[in-house]
């Protein structure tokens, strides 16, 4: 397939400089929406990046400065045909976002412009997380019918408390880059000029630290989690069988909003 061909499709790119590795969500013609295949690219190449030597952080952001509009939601309707659809969607989904979150480097997410549904779910896989001030974050999963999968919502539980999970998860609710911050969800908040300099920073920092120190201190802190692919995901299948997930996605689909 040719470079052309993968653009139109979209990809994540992954560029080694150092001890740093630069990954990108590229599907810029639908606000960087992720599909199937770059959902296996993503676990693919961090797969193999887990045992790179000399590697000490991994960047993630979407190309033409936006982070990700979510999963590509032409996918979603097809994966409401069947439990076997369902299935292998779902799991694709939190393979990929267990890649990131069980990484045994740190992990940067740069999040700019719109980070929703799965591109909230990788942002919040990650260790990490910078905005730029003009970011808007949300998972609207519930507006949709979908049950999210137990990796997203044990993470923003963890992340920003139980009280921004339920907003975020069962309101839909979408938060600017000020109630990021001041949940927890991200780190920093930087003007468009300044982020890429903040992350060099943050690159460096982790690049003249110990090695050995961070990734034992990531293992520890990950240590008394269970990850089994069909519990995390077993809520998720059921939710795309119910049938709302068809009708809203459809819905979408044809610009006319979710069913009330």
């Amino acid at each position: 397939m040719t470079d052309a061909a993968d653009r139109s499709a979209g990809r994540i790119t992954c560029t080694v400089d150092g001890a740093v590795a630069h990954l990108v969500i590229d599907n810029v013609g639908k606000h960087n929406a992720v599909t199937g295949p770059m959902w296996d690219q993503l676990r693919q190449i961090l797969e193999e990046l887990r045992d790179r030597d000399g590697l000490r952080v991994v960047t993630l952001r979407g190309a033409g400065g936006v982070f990700s509009s979510g999963a590509d939601l032409n996918e979603v309707l097809a994966a409401t045909q069947g439990r076997e659809q369902a299935t292998r969607f779902c799991e694709r989904v939190a393979r990929a976002l267990l890649s990131l979150v069980t990484f045994p480097h740190p992990t940067v997410a740069v999040l700019e412009r719109h980070v929703a549904g799965g591109g909230a779910e990788i942002a919040l896989a990650c260790d990490l997380r910078v905005a730029r001030d003009d970011v808007s974050f949300q998972i609207p999963m519930a507006t949709l019918g979908v049950v999210p999968d137990g990796v997203t919502a044990r993470r923003l539980a963890q992340i920003g408390g139980p009280g921004t999970a339920r907003s975020v998860l069962l309101q839909g609710r979408a938060l600017n880059a000020r109630e990021c911050l001041r949940r927890g969800v991200v780190e920093d908040v930087l003007a468009a000029e300044e982020l890429d300099q903040h992350l060099l920073r943050m690159v460096k920092a982790f690049a003249s630290s110990s090695a050995y120190s961070v990734t034992r201190t990531k293992a520890m802190l990950l240590e008394q989690e269970a990850w089994d692919v069909q519990d995390l995901t077993s809520g998720m299948v059921a939710s795309f069988l119910h049938g709302d997930v068809a009708v809203n996605a459809r819905a979408f689909l044809e610009r006319r909003g979710p069913r009330g």
